[in-house]
């Protein structure tokens, strides 16, 4: 609710983001209700009050609203992987209630979501009929970024150019703005560590986000063979949605050095812990309700 509360629209096209703070950027916002926003799902599928899963419902769709509103497409095309991933990995009441509703709330959102903001989702190249002129500025900057930042990456493998170093060695040795750079950071997470801590420190990264998703698809696989815990599976379900549309997101924006990753793989390891405990307590009442029988 504070996105509502500190809500503003930023330059001439009117994208949300925040007053203040670490994620008042529209792109970081975004990426923000990425991470969160499948949490308040996940309540809105396992409470056991009527109420609270409306009102979780409820907040699920004002955070699409504010994602779209942030007019960011690096969110646009994590939204769209994550509808991929729920129908991939869903249960089959799951993908019917997506398939019900979510023509419903795509109208809505486009109703309620400023023209000039939808045009910039879709706007990704010159060739557009519909480009908007700062979304294209935003894609040549982020093209040269990129390729500069995979530049940096094999002019230094090993330790890069330091961490956080990235936006000031780019503005003292480029010439792309008179007689320097541009000073921008990466504007991509995977190539702001790999061009920042080098090549070691990329895959390492790397392999922390995949370690985490294999432990939380391993509890899921867990859980979805026993009907007795599908409490667990829709949890860890939840959380792995939210892990690949973060991960997504984070491909547009430069989070590599936030709490957000550490967190989700914390999360990971005390929900495959616990999850076993459980598991290991639920067949044993299992054998005794038998055993009694």
């Amino acid at each position: 609710m504070c996105a509502r509360i500190f809500l503003k629209g930023v330059g001439s096209e009117h994208r949300v983001s925040l007053e203040f703070g670490s994620i008042s950027n529209p792109n970081d916002l975004a990426a923000h209700l990425l991470f969160a926003l499948p949490f308040l799902l996940w309540v809105a599928m396992s409470s056991k009050f009527i109420l609270m899963r409306l009102f979780a419902l409820l907040g699920v769709v004002y955070g699409l609203y504010v994602i779209l509103g942030t007019g960011s497409r690096g969110a646009f095309v994590a939204l769209g992987v994550a509808v991929v991933y729920f129908l991939l990995r869903g249960t089959v009441r799951q993908r019917l209630v997506l398939v019900g509703i979510a023509p419903i709330v795509a109208a809505v959102l486009l109703t309620v979501v400023p023209t000039r903001v939808l045009q910039r989702l879709v706007s990704f190249s010159a060739s557009d009929a519909d480009a908007v002129g700062d979304a294209i500025a935003s894609s040549t900057t982020r093209q040269y970024l990129l390729k500069t930042s995979i530049g940096y990456t094999l002019q230094y493998p090993l330790f890069g150019v330091g961490p956080g170093q990235f936006s000031s060695f780019e503005g003292m040795h480029n010439r792309i703005v008179g007689t320097h750079g541009v000073w921008q950071e990466a504007h991509n997470t995977f190539t702001q560590v790999s061009s920042e801590c080098g090549i070691p420190g990329a895959i390492l990264f790397i392999a922390g986000i995949v370690s985490t998703f294999l432990l939380l698809n391993r509890t899921f696989r867990q859980a979805r063979n026993r009907p007795d815990c599908a409490d667990i599976r829709a949890a860890v379900f939840c959380v792995s949605l939210g892990l690949v549309a973060f991960c997504t997101a984070i491909a547009f924006v430069n989070f590599a050095y936030f709490f957000y990753l550490p967190a989700m793989a914390g999360l990971a390891i005390a929900m495959s812990k616990a999850a076993q405990v459980e598991f290991q307590s639920r067949s044993q009442t299992t054998m005794q309700a038998r055993a009694a029988s």
